[in-house]
């Protein structure tokens, strides 16, 4: 069975190894946003994935960084809730999972590692099947 990362507890500590100011990068060159209810399952968490919007003053991506996704986390354990796909307000805790779907989908990306390239957080992900 290969190493995944299953929960947020699991994922803000992968993220601890790395520098705050990091930005948090796909392994496909996508920029990741913020964590958000999956699709698959309202209950579970997803790391957006792509298709943020632009900073009017930069031009460039909106990206997280580490310290603001481990920030997300921690108003997570402090009670804050997430919005499902079709409604709802979701509570996630330290052992809820987390995918790494962009809104809206449910494809099945399973966060398999994060890894130092330079300056960067790299989330590695992978499609499984769950079926």
């Amino acid at each position: 069975m290969q190493n995944i990362i299953r929960s947020i507890k699991a994922f803000d500590e992968a993220l601890a190894q790395f520098h705050e100011d990091y930005e948090v990068w796909f392994d496909d060159g996508n920029p990741a946003g913020r964590i958000i209810s999956w699709r698959g399952i309202y209950a579970e968490a997803s790391l957006d994935h792509g298709h943020i919007p632009q900073t009017p003053d930069s031009g460039r991506p909106n990206v997280a960084t580490v310290k603001k996704l481990r920030a997300q986390i921690q108003d997570l354990y402090n009670g804050s809730t997430l919005e499902g796909y079709k409604g709802g307000e979701f509570h996630m805790w330290e052992h809820t999972g987390i995918w790494a779907d962009e809104y809206g989908m449910a494809s099945e990306y399973a966060i398999m590692s994060l890894t130092f390239d330079f300056d960067k957080a790299r989330v590695i992900v992978n499609r499984i099947d769950l079926g």
